[in-house]
């Protein structure tokens, strides 16, 4: 019969394990410019600014089951995803999780676009203040364009042109992709799926993925799970190529 494992090092496996995914042994940290600690998930988009932690020592033998810790670069090189969607049923949910995905892209020196709702806009200001907004901002790493009016620049006929995407968007993320990382998070596709333009949004989603494939970045787009079927989200699915949960 296998001896139990110590107390100290179940104790050390809980605090590594993810309270999102619940997945052992996956979180990391790294320093934020502001002096607190950027305390992130290897496996899901979870991260969350803390100050004055203290990482966990690392645990000395091997452990079962458990992964060796990346370090943070290396964790951006190793691409797990760059088209993801998210579905979500309170907003609360999706501002969380942009929150942890812009905080985690500051703290890895990336510029950060974010295209959403004013309504949005305006509660994730809010929530990234402690993550360092005002810095991210005064440093050029902060992109804010507001889903509406990103909309009617491109738009015609309720078809997105693809000449005039590549023109305001895609002109964007080559500009910001000149002299480092992008990531974006994008909700037009959810507010043409609002209007009842399900097609229209489809096609955007194509749209990104054609603008992946000249400009790496990752991109991540948030649907309300309220308003759509089963099918309509099997049809997103196939857009994208990871469903964050």
């Amino acid at each position: 019969m296998p001896l139990p494992e110590p107390r100290s090092r179940r104790r050390r496996a809980a605090a590594h394990t993810c309270p999102r995914c619940k997945q052992p042994w996956a979180m990391h940290a790294t320093r934020h410019p502001s002096g607190g600690w950027v305390v992130f998930c290897e496996f899901c988009s979870w991260s969350e600014l803390r100050e004055g932690y203290r990482p966990p020592l690392p645990v000395d033998g091997d452990v079962p089951g458990r992964r060796p810790s990346p370090s943070h670069a290396a964790i951006r090189k190793r691409k797990t995803w760059a088209h993801a969607v998210r579905f979500y049923d309170r907003d609360r949910d999706l501002m969380a999780a942009v929150a942890g995905f812009a905080a985690d892209g500051w703290s890895a020196g990336d510029v950060v676009v974010l295209i959403t709702t004013g309504e949005h806009r305006a509660a994730l200001r809010w929530r990234l203040a402690s993550h360092g907004l005002a810095m991210a901002r005064a440093e050029g790493r902060l992109v804010e364009l507001d889903a509406a009016e990103t909309l009617a620049s491109f738009m015609r006929d309720g078809r997105p042109d693809h000449a005039l995407f590549d023109a305001k968007v895609g002109a964007l993320v080559r500009q910001c992709a000149a002299g480092s990382s992008v990531r974006a998070f994008g909700e037009m596709v959810n507010v043409l799926w609002e209007q009842g333009n399900a097609e229209g949004a489809l096609e955007l989603e194509q749209l990104w993925a054609e603008l992946q494939q000249n400009v790496p970045f990752t991109l991540m787009c948030g649907y309300a799970a309220a308003q759509m079927s089963q099918e309509g989200r099997s049809r997103v699915r196939a857009a994208h190529d990871h469903v964050l949960r």
